[in-house]
């Protein structure tokens, strides 16, 4: 139930920019994002016995924030969001709440300019930067930073239903740079997320 609450404001949010009067080429779109992710840690260690360790955890979370967008060119756009990510280890019961702020490029090939309706691939690309919220469980995972970087990726599609009204459900991974716990051996985080963001105006009636 604690979940329900972001995801109400974040939808609270949206519908208010939806609501203001529309600009006929919007500078900064700002809008949604809501889905589920497969996050986890990967951790790699030397081991006196075996020479070389390596073992991972997984869980699945939701994912969900919002983001502002502005295009470059008719078939390319910067972005960056604020998403909650929370990486786990089910095995373990353990879990580590994250906001990521994901800086990406986000390219539509061969997208029309002057067209009004239209349905292209979405290629997306860029950096994370991650902020850890809280510390919850222990064991393995006690001493984990409060920071992360990322290197993210990912596909999907984008539907535009007028001129600046659009939805994209797509697909991403974030892959973990940094090491996580200060102690012998390394600890990464990966994520792959389902999502489904739009910029508001889409869900206006024509």
């Amino acid at each position: 139930m604690r979940i329900l609450s972001p995801v109400v404001l974040v939808c609270a949010v949206a519908a208010t920019a939806g609501a203001q009067s529309p600009s006929p080429s919007p500078r900064v779109q700002l809008g949604p994002i809501l889905g589920i992710a497969m996050t986890g840690l990967s951790v790699s260690y030397a081991d006196p016995a075996d020479g070389f360790s390596s073992g991972s955890g997984n869980g699945t979370s939701p994912y969900f924030g919002i983001f502002a967008r502005r295009s470059l060119t008719p078939s390319m756009h910067l972005g960056l969001q604020g998403v909650f990510d929370l990486k786990g280890d089910d095995g373990a019961r353990y879990s580590i709440p994250y906001v990521q702020f994901p800086l990406q490029l986000e390219v539509t090939p061969f997208a029309p300019a002057g067209a009004r309706r239209w349905v292209r691939p979405v290629l997306i690309a860029g950096g994370s930067a991650g902020v850890r919220l809280r510390r919850s469980g222990g064991g393995d995972y006690a001493a984990i930073r409060p920071f992360e970087f990322s290197l993210v990726a990912g596909l999907g599609l984008e539907a535009h239903f007028r001129s600046r009204d659009w939805v994209q459900l797509g697909i991403v991974t974030h892959h973990g740079l940094t090491d996580l716990q200060p102690a012998p051996g390394s600890t990464s985080s990966f994520s792959l997320a389902l999502f489904v963001k739009a910029h508001p105006g889409a869900l206006r009636p024509h």
